[in-house]
């Protein structure tokens, strides 16, 4: 049995889908393949000397070397944002509604995260998490920081509490006036 349509089909139509899913993945080793399994099929079918089982196994093949470049690709480690430095800055809580609210957060146009804790007290940190770069979120109980990454954990203070993170959260200290209206964050 042949299979020329079916081939012609992933040739012609998968290539752009394969670049544009390059672009985003950065992964020239899974092009490489597919292009080459796909070219080697051709080959193969415009001298009509495949059969269902030679077929079948350039499939598996294929989808083997496919399936491999991805993974490969996943466990690339991003680098981790810095977070800045000589922060000083004062926002308007009027600015944030979810911060007149006690578990409430909210993100600075600078990237910083605020919540406001369960203790009354205000916090900054850097949310970009120091495992891959996950964007953590605050939580009430447990209270912290959490990462849906990998699941690593943070206190209320950015320190470690589980997970695969290596070093704590970068923290700023966050100041409110006395009329509790306005927050000014500034670096530790």
């Amino acid at each position: 049995m042949k299979f020329h349509y079916f081939v012609n089909i992933i040739h012609q139509f998968l290539p752009k889908t394969i670049k544009q899913f390059n672009k985003s993945m950065n992964l020239l080793l899974f092009n490489k393949t597919w292009q080459s399994f796909c070219d080697q099929l051709v080959s193969i079918l415009k001298n009509n000397s495949m059969d269902r089982k030679e077929f079948l196994t350039a499939i598996g093949f294929g989808t083997a070397g496919v399936l491999i470049a991805s993974c490969m690709g996943g466990c690339k480690k991003e680098a981790v944002s810095p977070a800045p430095t000589g922060v000083n800055l004062t926002v308007k809580l009027s600015d944030y509604p979810d911060l007149i609210n006690v578990g409430g957060m909210g993100t600075l146009p600078n990237g910083i995260l605020v919540a406001y804790a369960v203790s009354g007290s205000y916090i900054a940190v850097w949310p970009h998490c120091t495992h891959q770069n996950g964007i953590v979120s605050y939580h009430k109980i447990p209270e912290g920081f959490s990462c849906p990454l990998h699941g690593a954990r943070f206190s209320d203070t950015g320190a470690n509490i589980s997970g695969p993170a290596p070093s704590p959260l970068t923290q700023y200290t966050v100041t409110p006036n006395t009329a509790g209206t306005t927050l000014t964050i500034t670096s530790m």
